[in-house]
This record gives structure tokens, sequence and C-alpha cells, in this order.
């Protein structure tokens, strides 16, 4: 079985050496398959708005939900059948081996959506300014610098003329649980924050180096000035760059993670000695012990976020529920410890609703949930 997002990254030339592998056996199972990708490739560049690319990828996910679910059964049934077996042998007891629920979503009571618009902004003096998206466009004034607002992003003039000279000026941004904004700083170089996430930065950058202080999730598009390096700081880990494209990612339990999309970024926790990354590269960083790790990865995993969709690729219940609490903002619990372990993978659109997502993992997986309100039970 293939996944939608390896056809994806295969129009941009992306896919790894076991991708890649994967693809072309996919491609040669059947004439089918070839027509299809034919077809998808002649409708252009990925982020085609063309109506049929979205028909396309929608068939597809079906008919792989299809065949996960026959999968299931099938190792369903020859699971039922061992247990049989066992059980006639030891006379009793009980068994389990991650039996698909017959139980639809169990809604108890109404989820409400967070308020996606609740973007704070803290000046230097300490007043907190609320950012609603929702306000087309508007022109601010703050600590002497112009500041434009427009759906959702907001921009610094990048004229000196305005900005204050001396000490450098601090503001900070705080985007909450399922939010997301973008910030334009005053070197040009754009900020893609995700949901639960805060930024601290300079209106202006004066010295000769530029330095920002993240804690959650950020994508960082780096206007390039090979006399200002540009530095990403959480604690003591510190992401240097000169001009490139990554993701930093802080709310992994006890470690960082750097993952570069492209050109060079150095790494460095405390005194340690720093490792320099090549694009499609990821950091992991233990805060601990400070020794940091590096790995090939999809990208596209842990940046998907950046193009309004969650990837999960072996993802576990766990990790997945994370992600899903943070935009949703969603308190989960556990009936089963073991359903923490269970794995899914899936490229689905963060536009859908909580529900919806939840219903497609429950049809691929033996997961079930029950909602009420904005508390989510996991379980079998």
């Amino acid at each position: 079985m293939l996944d939608w997002w390896i056809i994806e990254k295969s129009l941009e030339n992306e896919l790894t050496a076991q991708e890649k592998q994967l693809f072309d056996e996919w491609l040669e199972e059947t004439p089918e398959h070839r027509l299809l990708y034919d077809k998808i490739k002649g409708a252009g560049h990925i982020n085609n708005e063309a109506r049929e690319f979205g028909r396309w990828r929608q068939d597809f996910q079906e008919k792989l939900n299809v065949r996960k679910r026959q999968e299931k059964r099938r190792m369903f049934l020859r699971l039922s059948q061992v247990a049989a077996v066992m059980f006639l042998l030891l006379g009793g007891g009980y068994w389990w081996f991650g039996r698909k629920s017959e139980l639809p979503l169990t809604v108890e009571s109404i989820y409400r959506e967070p308020d996606r618009t609740k973007v704070r902004l803290t000046t230097a003096s300490g007043e907190v300014l609320h950012l609603s998206s929702q306000v087309v466009s508007d022109t601010l004034e703050i600590d002497g610098v112009r500041i434009a607002k427009n759906q959702g992003t907001l921009v610094y003039d990048n004229n000196s003329d305005v900005l204050p000279v001396g000490e450098s000026v601090y503001n900070e941004i705080e985007v909450p649980r399922g939010a997301e904004y973008c910030l334009v700083l005053s070197d040009g170089t754009r900020v893609w924050l995700n949901s639960d996430t805060r930024l601290n930065y300079p209106v202006s950058f004066e010295k000769n180096v530029r330095e920002v202080e993240l804690h959650g999730e950020a994508y960082f598009e780096v206007r390039q000035d090979k006399s200002k390096p540009f530095i990403v700081r959480t604690g003591q880990l510190k992401v240097m760059v000169l001009g490139t494209e990554f993701n930093v990612n802080t709310r992994i339990p006890d470690h960082v993670r750097t993952t570069l999309v492209g050109g060079k970024v150095q790494v460095a926790f405390g005194e340690a000695d720093p490792c320099i990354l090549r694009p499609g590269e990821m950091a992991s960083t233990d805060l601990f012990s400070g020794k940091t790790t590096v790995e090939q990865v999809n990208i596209q995993k842990y940046i998907a976020w950046r193009h309004g969709r969650f990837c999960f690729e072996g993802a576990t219940i766990e990790e997945i529920m994370q992600e899903l609490a943070l935009w949703y903002d969603l308190r989960v619990e556990y009936a089963d410890e073991r359903v923490k372990q269970e794995k899914f993978s899936g490229y689905l659109p963060r536009g859908e609703s909580v529900m919806s997502i939840l219903r497609k993992i429950e049809q691929t997986s033996y997961v079930h949930f029950t909602m009420i309100q904005n508390r989510i039970i996991v379980g079998y």
C-alpha cells in the first residue's frame, strides 16, 4: 500500500531511496496506477488548485482506507482463530488482539471549536494587544515602529528612519492553541508560528547579529544577510543560519527538533561542538545530556502543519493525540494505556473538523474515541 504523500513528494522529486522503491513498485503494480499518476502529473505542480487534483487525492485515500480495513479484517480473523484454539486449550480466560470496535465515534456532548483569532502581542512597555485575524487590515505604531496587520500576518516596517536607535526593544507574540500566525520581522525574515507558541524578538536588528527566542514550534524563512547571522535560541540550544528555511520544534519532552528544508544551519547546545545540517536532515537534541543526533527524514512529516496538513507516518496514537490536542484544544485521556502504542498513517487537512479526523482514524485502526465536549477518551 502506498500513502498519497509519497505521490506528492514524487511530483517534487523529493523521494528518498526507500520511498522511491515503494513508489516504483506501486507504479508497476497495475496499469491503472500508471494511468492515474500520468493524469496527476499532467495536472501540473502539487499546488495546482484544479478540482480534479483534489478528487484524485480523495479517491486514492478512500481506496487506501478500504484496503487497510480489508487487511485488518483478515488479520483479525487469523488472530481470532488462534485465540479460539488457545481458549479451548487453556480452558477459559480472556483475550484481545486489537479488535476493531464496531461502535461509531461516541459524542456525548457538543465539542466547542477553539477561537483561532486570539493571538496576543506584548509590547516593550507591557501593553497587550489582541490581534484578530478577522480584521482584514490595519496599521499600528508600536514602540516607535510601524506595523502592518493584514489577514493573519504582522509585518514590521524595515525603514531605518522609523526604527528606534540605541538599546534593542523587544516584542513578544503569543499564539494560543488552535491558532496560527505569520510574522515578518524588520529584516524581512518570515516566521510562521504554530499553535501554542511564543516568540520573543527585537522590533529592529541593530547589532551584528539577529536573534530571537522561541517556545513552541515555528517555521523560518530567513532573509539572507552574511554580515548578520540569524539565531533562534531556545534555552541553551541555538540554531544559527545565514539564509535558509527550517523548522524548530521545542514541544517534544526533553528534546528540540530542528528540521532543515533548504540552505544550511548550525545547531549547538551549550558548549558542545556544533553540528551542521544539510537539507532533508533533522537534528534531535537531548536537553538533559546535550547530545545531538542527526538523521535523514521525510521533511514533509515535520513541516506539513505549515501547509495546513497533518502528516502522520507510522505515528503512535499518543503522538497523534498530542498534535490534535494542540490544534483542536483538547484534553486527552486514555481508558487503556496499551492504546497509546497503536499506529496510524495518514495525510489529513487541518481544516477538517476534529470529529471527521477521529472518524477516519477509527475507520482504519482498532482505536475508539469518546468525545465529551473538549475531552477525548481513547480506548479500544
